[in-house]
């Protein structure tokens, strides 16, 4: 059975483009929610400061 070189350089280019397509995914899914955590913290914040300023009338 022959394979030709084009044929298995072929392949490990797929492979490595299929490996960084995985971790792209994976980092913009950490990204986002790292980015979703930070808003919820923001949010928390911001809505703690509105309580206090009504709290102390």
């Amino acid at each position: 059975m022959f394979i030709s070189m084009s044929t298995i350089i072929g392949a490990v280019l797929f492979g490595g483009f299929l490996l960084w397509l995985h971790i792209e995914q994976s980092t913009a899914k950490r990204r986002k929610e790292e980015l979703e955590r930070e808003y919820a913290r923001k949010e928390a914040d911001r809505l703690a400061r509105i309580k206090d300023k009504y709290s102390q009338r």
